[in-house]
């Protein structure tokens, strides 16, 4: 290319001689301390040639965003230019795509003769439809225009057209029992449980009518809550939202236990995430933040010096550390260790933990993670210095470390300890150890709730729709007695309350006393086989169950069919 001087102003030209080849020409014009500028512009050979000067685009069947999304009816307008010496005639265009999952449906249409100069908007618009949901958040339509006059071949335009789509990931969740009035942190059989989560929309449109809803693996053990299921209206890209949903844990079920639930994720009703979880039921997995005490450790060995401190810490107002509080040093020749209490382990779990240290880089200095299962102390890692170096300390501001237990069967009983080593060399000030965790993969850190609408769990008894109904030979009657509350908010188990349930026909008459006894807030169900009370079976038809909670009486029918 011919440079222009560098006098010539800022609105001059360049020429270059190029091989006349019809297509793109890619250029870029760069000078010193200045951006870089990109563009391309169109190369033909002397003859027909009919440039592409704009296009429009309609939605016609979809969610009406006039956004190209997945799974919608689109049309496209178009205006031609004829930038020939002479009319053209007869000429017509095609859409086309390299994309499979792209459906043509009006892919041709005629468009006539174009004098030289002259442009014409094409009125029949192409259409296609989009591809269905693939995961993929920006799916390239790989569409282009191809036009012939009399049916000589015209230059093609690619058309940079992309179906978006909302993207949800999920950033944080926890298990939690906080509502209870009894909260200990971990979930109990005939407590009230809650998944809190928070979720980000990392798509490039915002994802609009989104509801998440939880659904239990093992209904008899958990009971999802009916209402509410979580629901966002509007959630903008790249924004985050953070809600919760709520089970129940049938109080007959024995600690330890595991369990799966999925959260099911609909947007617009049109994509579907799932996300399985674990819940564990009972005191499994581990948590201490150093802010209640020495309970969940104890500590020995040759120079022991670990013990709780405000020195430092990563979170709160406490750490265990391994030194001498006075001096901020640790002791020369030392071999002490923290080992937890028993922990049960959890599915897929991670032992997590956050640590300072500071330590010599000469000799050999440090803490060894260090894992039990009943078969003796195995090494998951040596955290510290090693070698020969000349009399330096070595260390790291707070840093969390992980550890994958994934191949520890749940149920698995195991303790953790941290194990100072100390050489003869001049010491530093040592290591210290906050915020361990051993948890379930699915369970995050999260702790903070400000973002957490006001929990409302029903305040009344619920009977439900038996299912199935109609039914053939057996169906299951469900039913939610109600918990107490107290003024703090937080909820705890009613005293167990006579609960009857009478099965009649459409006369009237008593068939069967399915449930006569005591049961506590929580979710039941109750199973009738079509028989009555002499283990008959019954004739097909209408009959009334009714449901007695104390002084709560409740009647719905059901069809059986035989």
């Amino acid at each position: 290319i011919r440079r222009p001087p560098r006098s010539t102003p800022s609105n001059s030209s360049a020429a270059s001689d190029v091989y006349k080849r019809q297509g793109y020409m890619y250029i870029t014009v760069t000078a010193h301390n200045f951006l870089p500028f990109l563009d391309s512009i169109l190369v033909f050979n002397e003859g027909a040639y009919i440039s592409l000067e704009n296009y429009d685009i309609k939605e016609l069947k979809g969610n009406n965003d006039n956004i190209i999304n997945p799974d919608e009816e689109i049309e496209i307008k178009f205006t031609l230019k004829n930038c020939s010496e002479n009319t053209l005639h007869n000429i017509k265009a095609f859409l086309e795509t390299k994309n499979p999952s792209v459906l043509l449906i009006d892919s041709t249409v005629d468009c006539g003769d174009l004098i030289s100069g002259e442009s014409l908007k094409i009125e029949k618009g192409l259409k296609f439809k989009t591809p269905a949901y693939k995961g993929n958040k920006k799916e390239p339509l790989s569409l282009f225009l191809r036009l012939e006059s009399e049916g000589i071949n015209l230059p093609e335009y690619p058309l940079s057209l992309y179906s978006l789509s909302p993207e949800l990931s999920l950033v944080n969740i926890k298990i939690d029992d906080r509502l209870m009035k009894n909260s200990n942190n971990w979930i109990d059989p005939g407590d009230i449980g809650e998944v809190i989560l928070t979720i980000k929309n990392t798509g490039l449109i915002n994802a609009k009518n989104t509801l998440i809803s939880l659904i239990p693996d093992e209904p008899d053990i958990l009971n999802s809550f009916p209402e509410p299921d979580i629901f966002i209206k509007n959630l903008p890209e790249d924004s985050t939202f953070t809600g919760s949903l709520l089970f129940y844990v049938n109080p007959e079920c024995s600690a330890p236990y595991f369990t799966k639930a999925t959260l099911k994720i609909n947007i617009e009703n049109e994509y579907s995430i799932k996300k399985e979880i674990n819940i564990s039921i009972g005191n499994t997995g581990f948590f201490d933040d150093m802010e209640n005490g020495t309970e969940n450790w104890i500590h020995k060995g040759i120079k022991d010096n670990w013990h709780i401190t405000q020195k430092r810490k990563h979170s709160g107002k406490y750490s265990w550390y391994c030194g001498n509080e006075s001096t901020m040093k640790y002791e020369k020749s030392s071999n002490s260790y923290l080992e937890s209490t028993e922990i049960i382990v959890e599915p897929n779990s991670v032992l997590s933990f956050w640590h300072w240290y500071e330590v010599a880089t000469y000799g050999v200095n440090g803490i060894y993670v260090e894992i039990n299962d009943g078969n003796g102390w195995m090494v998951l890692d040596f955290i510290g210095s090693g070698g020969a170096l000349n009399n330096l300390p070595i260390g790291n501001e707070w840093i969390e470390d992980n550890y994958d237990l994934s191949d520890f069967q749940p149920g698995k009983k195991i303790k953790i300890r941290f194990r100072f080593y100390s050489d003869n060399n001049p010491p530093a000030e040592g290591f210290y150890i906050d915020d361990v965790t051993v948890k379930s993969k699915n369970t995050l850190n999260f702790t903070d709730y400000k973002e957490l609408k006001e929990i409302r769990i029903p305040e009344n008894n619920i009977i439900f729709q038996n299912y199935p109904n109609p039914f053939n030979e057996h169906t299951r009657i469900k039913f939610f007695i109600s918990y107490n509350k107290n003024i703090d908010g937080k909820y705890f188990e009613k005293e167990p309350e006579k609960v009857n349930i009478y099965i009649y026909n459409v006369l009237g008459q008593l068939v069967k006393i399915l449930v006569s006894e005591k049961k506590g807030s929580g979710f039941y169900y109750a199973d009738w086989n079509g028989t009555d009370s002499s283990g008959n079976k019954v004739a097909s038809g209408i009959y009334i169950y009714m449901v007695q909670i104390k002084n709560f009486v409740k009647f719905k029918k059901m069809l059986l069919i035989k």
